[in-house]
This record gives structure tokens, C-alpha cells and sequence, in this order.
């Protein structure tokens, strides 16, 4: 295959996937024509982007963690929580109860005589948490004489919003089994976890975590069901604390019971870390241990525990790009920046020769919910410029736009999103076409495409089973030289064949693109 123009830009778009039904499909109300042209005139195709192909259960929706490690690593990936799960259930839970880190908190914590303090989701979505770990880590401790508070965050969006008082209720009938366990707080997910609105929700769950102040409930499952009958979805539901909870004390522990490394870092940073700067805490615990499931992101990673630590895999398209002595600029905003580049990556953390990470900060007091642009336009600018000083042989911007936007639930907000992100591709393929390369555009899962419920018609906020798009653009060629549908784990040969690289021996995916034979007619014979 000829080698193209210098350079090959990578658009990855969280969130972007495809839907023929126009009814829920925010992404095909947006005025997009710089997609829609891109789309039309050039190669194109659709990805499995969730289920077995990329390494997941059979249904189960794509996410952020498990796409952008098969779109770097060109293979699907068992993702971590599977693993974890497994630990859980063999053996009937004595493989987690033997755990050395689990045993050594315990050891800890009975030299000190403090209780400890369990976070979760309150679902069985198993996309960043999974209720059964915290009910069974919550009877463990227990039974082995400790106090055990646990704060519950209901769900809503990676599990439908009509279920997260019934899974509210479940978990707290598994905890009426354990003497020694009680709930602590209620809250909607969003007051603890990272994305749109988290600086202006966390104050209200550090104060009802930390010193157990904010509205006394009773029930944690009648908190949420009051809510909802407001108009307040789940994952929305402000901090409730129960009656007989008093915060946190000298010489507690903390364990967060995540599946996966992103998702709680500022919650986990306001609880452990000396450099938080997201809100002034007022008053810190002085705690036995900070621990988590699974291994946090940095800068956290050194100073919460982990049960399961990240395992680091080889054979990315980044290192194959530098051991072909390639240059690659990487950018993104600070909201998917260390996300995508550790999965991408395939969890190393160390920079390869060549290799550029760039963090773009958005401009200064601007609000998400009011201006989703984020540094998406600025990301684009970046790009321009080395298109134009021919810096970099391979360019990849992470659009974590849409994805935020999506994941609020507010679609005028999403569709917003979606034509910021097409302006940054018209500024893109303007210079591509210009000056000659090669633009890819793709996306890790499906979100904004349908943004409703089927069963209810309410909005629903979570990742989809949808395919997502693969566009080629070859710059000033053109062309729409065919391509065959696949899964996330080609896009990396893909791009590797596009540059005349070979493939790492252990990417098993395959190039999009069908070669002269695969379209002959007699091949098609």
C-alpha cells in the first residue's frame, strides 16, 4: 500500500455512536456538516464498540475504560473488573477475605480500634462499581468485629433510573444481615463522581461523609424514592445522612469499591490529599488508611491501596509508532486527559521517545453546562499548528465533549457538544486537505445517539450497545476506497497500515481497509 501524506490525525469522540432512529438520536439533530460531508464523501464504516468483541459481557455496554484500551492495544482486553468479580464469588469469598492488603488494613485498624468507611455504587451495572462487592466486603468486615459504615451512591445512569430504589433496597437488606454494618450516607452518584458539575456537588458529600452534616434520614431507599417523586433523578439525589451517623473519626479507614481507575479522583483526592484544591475542605481526618478496589489514576495511585493493581500491557499502537521512530502528539482537556492516555497506552505511564502528552486547560471560568466547547477548540488549534509546522507524524485528540454532555442527561446541552466537536473537524480536515495527511474519526462507545428510554420515554443518560463511526479521510487523494465493518481492535492496525508500520505480534485485530483482491469481482464471487 503507498504510504500517505504526513501527518495521520486521530479523532476519537467519546459518546459518538450510531443510531438510524432519528427519535432518540441527539447526534442527528445537531448541525453537524462537517461530519455529515465527511461522512458521505470519504470511506466509512461501523464498529462494534461493546460486548465480547472488545472483551466485555454479551449485551454489556461500551465505556471509556474497556474502548480506548482495545482501540490503543488492537485486541480485546478482559477488562479488570472481571477479574475482581471472579476473586469475589470463588471460593464463596474466602479468596477476598485472604487478600494481603484487605488483611493488612484489618491488622491496622485493630492496633488502632477504628471503624471502617466503605463507598459504592448501588448497582449492579458493574461499569465503575457493583453493589454485590460492597454488600459482601461490608458482611466480611463485619463478621470479623470491626464497625463498618457504608456510604451508598445511587445509580441512574449506567442501570435504568426506574431500578435504583429497588437496588437501594436490595443492598439494604444485604446489609440488615451484618450486625455490625450500617449505612452511613445516601447520595446520587454525581455528588461523588468526576465529570459536569462535581466542583459544585462534592462540598455537600465531603461534609456529609466527613462530619456527617446534611439532611437526616431514616432509610436510604426512601431518600432516593422522595426525589425521584420531586422530579430529582437518582444519580441527582442530594446527600442524605442517617440519624445515627457521626462522620468520620481519627484512626478510620477508608476502602472505595471501584472496578475500574477513574471515576472517584475527586472524591478520593478530597478524603487523601494535601495538593486538593477543587474546594477548601474544612477539617480533615486524621485516617488509619486510604484503600481502593482496583488502582487509582495519578497522581492518587501512590496514596490510596489498591487490592488489585493495575496491570501494565505491552503492544500498543504507541509503541509501535516509536519503535518505527515515529513522533506522536497526544491531546486532550483535563476532563479524559490521564483516562485516555493511561488505557490508550495500556496502562504504562512512562513517556516513549517521541511521544508528546499535551493537557489543554479550558478557558477560565467558564461553565461546562453553559459553553460545552471544554478545550475541544483549542485541542483543534493545537492540532493546526503541527499540521502546518509538520511536527508530528501522528496526531490524536481525545473529545470528551459529547460523552460529558450525554452523560448530564440534557440533550439541548448534548446537541451543543456535538457542533462544537464538528467545528474542531472542520478545522482539521481544512488543513488535511490543504496540505495533504490522513484524518481517521471514530469514537470508544455509544451515548448521545439515544438519549431515551424505550421502555419509560424518560431520558436515559448511559452508554448504549450501539455501533460507532470509523470515517477515513485521506486528505488531498480523497477517495472512499472501501472498508469491511469491525470492532475498536482495528483501529490500530488500521492506523499502523496506514503509516506502513507493522502491527505489535500480539494485536489481533486487523486492517479496515479491504485490499485490491477483497474487492475484485471475483472475489466477490
Amino acid at each position: 500500500m503507498a504510504h500517505p501524506a504526513h501527518p495521520l490525525v486521530l479523532a476519537v469522540i467519546d459518546g459518538w455512536g450510531l443510531n438510524p432512529d432519528r427519535s432518540s438520536n441527539v447526534l442527528a439533530d445537531a448541525k453537524t456538516p462537517i461530519y455529515d460531508r465527511l461522512s458521505a464523501r470519504n470511506a466509512r464504516t461501523a464498529l462494534t464498540a461493546s460486548g465480547e468483541a472488545v472483551g466485555m459481557k454479551p449485551g454489556e455496554a461500551g465505556n471509556g475504560e474497556t474502548g480506548h484500551r482495545v482501540l490503543g492495544l488492537g485486541r480485546p482486553v478482559t477488562r479488570p473488573a472481571q477479574i475482581i468479580h471472579d476473586t469475589f464469588i470463588a471460593d464463596g469469598g474466602g479468596n477476598i477475605a485472604s487478600h494481603p492488603v484487605l488483611q493488612d488494613m484489618l491488622a491496622r485498624l485493630r492496633r488502632l480500634g477504628g471503624s471502617v468507611h466503605l463507598f459504592g455504587i448501588a448497582s449492579p451495572a458493574a461499569n465503575y462499581s457493583h453493589q454485590y462487592h460492597l454488600a459482601v466486603l461490608a458482611a466480611l468486615l463485619s463478621h470479623e468485629g470491626f464497625d463498618v459504615w457504608v456510604h451508598a451512591f445511587a445509580d441512574g445512569v449506567d442501570s435504568h433510573r426506574v431500578k435504583a430504589v429497588d437496588y437501594m433496597a436490595e443492598l439494604m437488606e444485604d446489609l440488615a444481615g451484618a450486625e455490625n454494618a450500617r449505612l452511613a450516607t445516601v447520595m446520587g452518584r454525581n455528588y461523588v463522581m468526576d465529570g459536569v458539575g462535581i466542583g459544585e456537588r462534592l462540598p455537600a458529600a465531603y461534609e456529609a461523609i466527613v462530619h456527617g452534616l446534611g439532611e437526616q434520614i431514616e432509610h436510604g431507599p426512601s431518600h432516593v424514592a422522595d426525589y425521584e417523586a420531586k422530579g430529582i433523578p437518582p444519580h441527582l439525589v442530594p446527600p442524605g445522612v442517617h440519624t445515627q451517623y457521626r462522620g468520620i473519626r481519627q484512626d478510620d479507614a477508608i476502602l472505595l469499591m471501584n472496578l475500574r481507575a477513574d471515576g472517584f479522583q475527586s472524591l478520593m483526592g478530597a478524603l487523601t490529599s494535601d495538593d486538593f484544591s477543587l474546594f477548601e475542605r474544612q477539617g480533615r481526618a486524621d485516617l488509619a488508611g486510604a484503600y481502593s478496589l482496583y488502582e487509582l489514576m495519578p497522581p492518587l495511585d501512590g496514596a490510596v491501596q489498591p487490592l488489585f493493581a493495575m496491570e501494565t500491557l505491552t503492544g500498543s499502537f504507541s509503541e509501535a509508532l516509536a519503535e518505527a521512530g515515529l513522533s506522536q502528539l497526544h491531546l486532550a482537556d483535563p476532563a479524559i486527559a490521564v483516562k485516555a492516555r493511561l488505557y490508550q497506552t495500556g496502562g504504562r505511564k512512562d513517556l516513549l521517545p517521541g511521544e508528546t502528552f499535551q493537557i489543554m486547560e479550558p478557558p477560565p471560568r467558564t461553565k461546562f453546562e453553559k459553553k460545552p466547547e471544554l478545550a475541544a477548540l483549542d485541542m483543534a488549534g493545537e492540532a493546526v499548528k503541527a499540521i502546518k509546522k509538520k511536527s508530528h507524524d501522528v496526531i490524536v485528540l481525545n473529545f470528551a465533549n459529547v460523552s460529558l454532555a450525554a452523560r448530564t442527561g440534557d440533550v439541548t446541552l448534548t446537541r451543543k457538544a456535538a457542533e462544537v466537536i464538528d467545528k474542531c473537524l472542520g478545522k482539521i480536515a481544512a488543513q488535511l486537505e490543504k496540505r495533504g495527511g490522513t484524518l481517521l474519526i471514530t469514537s470508544t462507545y455509544g451515548n448521545a445517539e439515544t438519549m431515551t428510554d424505550p421502555e419509560t420515554g424518560d431520558i436515559y443518560p448511559g452508554n448504549t450497545t450501539n455501533r460507532v463511526p470509523f470515517v477515513l479521510v485521506r486528505g488531498r487523494e480523497g477517495g472512499a476506497a472501501p472498508l469491511r465493518p469491525g470492532t475498536l481492535a482495528d483501529v490500530a492496525p488500521t492506523l499502523l497500515g496506514l503509516l506502513g508500520v507493522d502491527p505489535p505480534a500480539g494485536m489481533t485485530g486487523a486492517s479496515l481497509i479491504l485490499t485490491d483482491e477483497e474487492t475484485s469481482p471475483r472475489a466477490a464471487l
